[in-house]
């Protein structure tokens, strides 16, 4: 990513200033928010900034924002680190998902427009070829973006800055799905698990098209409980530095 790239995934809270401290945040946040470092990393302001290409001044304010949304901490050493959890944090954190996303779903198929169905079938097709191109990085934008357009078409502004601010702490915690399919699992483990949530992408996409609110709920439930089955499974939790 370049300070001259848009953010790859759709706005879903308030009005963004267009000024180089907020563009500089945004980068920083979708860099955690994709799983673009690895939990328990220690880095400095001047590498984070070195590699998002950005000056040191808003890139550190930047971090503290991180800090400050619990997506980074401050070192006594003058570095941050990015937060490794312990199995109990992870939970904790799948159950506001469940409390949060289904309902921006349901809310989705009372608002979403043919624009919005265009946008965000869209976005799973680009995944599909992804991860079929076995491409990483892409894999996890397009990720990111099929579910913020799903939320964005909610039209509930306060709602979807909430659901960020977890998915914000869940990216920084634990890399995205997409990420873990690489990193942790067996290659059948890879297969099933994107088989099966790349069919659960098409039913939530079906249930948005016929506005089933019922449907998109119970899709989205599901979603979210298949990702915490595969990470129990996968990751290594940081229980033992905490007990």
């Amino acid at each position: 990513m370049t300070d001259e790239t848009p953010l790859s995934i759709p706005a879903t809270g308030g009005p963004q200033r267009d000024t180089l401290k907020e563009h500089c945040s945004t980068e920083l946040k979708l860099a955690l928010m994709a799983g673009r470092f690895t939990p328990g990393d220690q880095v400095t302001v001047r590498a984070l900034a070195d590699q998002l290409k950005f000056t040191i001044m808003p890139m550190r304010e930047a971090v503290q924002r991180m800090v400050l949304a619990g997506a980074l901490i401050n070192l006594p050493n003058g570095r941050v680190s990015i937060p490794k959890p312990t199995r109990a944090e992870f939970l904790e954190l799948i159950d506001i998902r469940q409390r949060l996303e289904p309902i921006a779903c349901e809310r989705a198929t009372k608002h979403v427009t043919d624009q919005d169905l265009e946008q965000i079938a869209a976005c799973q097709r680009d995944l599909v070829q992804a991860i079929a191109n076995s491409a990483l990085e892409e894999s996890i934008l397009c990720n990111l973006k099929f579910y913020f357009s799903i939320y964005k078409a909610a039209q509930s502004p306060h709602l979807s800055d909430l659901i960020e601010m977890v998915w914000l702490r869940f990216g920084a915690m634990i890399p995205q799905p997409v990420v873990l399919i690489y990193r942790w699992s067996s290659p059948r483990g890879q297969t099933e698990y994107v088989a099966n949530q790349m069919k659960n992408h098409e039913a939530l996409l079906g249930a948005l098209q016929t506005r089933d609110t019922i449907a998109a709920n119970r899709v989205m439930n599901r979603i979210i409980t298949m990702n915490e089955e595969f990470c129990l499974r996968t990751f290594p939790f940081d229980d033992a530095a905490k007990e």
